[in-house]
């Protein structure tokens, strides 16, 4: 019973962790860390991560504008961090450059 009740106090922790990021956090700052789950959940063997998600489903994910979330995309592909998916998502091209940037100004 015991690991049940750790387990399960780690799911509220992290829920209150990111419902407090998506309060007062910058849209990157957002991004990058729905990004960062995305990535360690999907347990890719490749070291690029296709997120199967457009622009619009990241924004409502973590509660901005596309608008915003697209001009965090064109600076981190410009930086060759992700790219465009073929299939219309975003491929995500460096995790740890787009995890690490939560750290730093955009």
């Amino acid at each position: 019973m015991s690991e049940m009740l750790r387990h399960a106090i780690a799911r509220v922790r992290e829920a209150e962790k990111v419902r407090l990021e998506l309060a007062t956090a910058p849209v990157a700052h957002r991004l990058a860390s729905a990004l960062t789950r995305l990535a360690q959940a999907s347990a890719s063997e490749s070291s690029d991560v296709e997120v199967p998600l457009t622009q619009e489903e990241l924004a409502q994910l973590i509660g901005a504008s596309r608008n915003a979330v697209g001009m965090v995309i064109g600076l981190w592909k410009a930086r060759n961090w992700v790219a465009t998916s073929p299939r219309g998502g975003l491929l995500i091209k460096d995790v740890a450059a787009v995890h690490d940037s939560m750290h730093k100004p955009v």
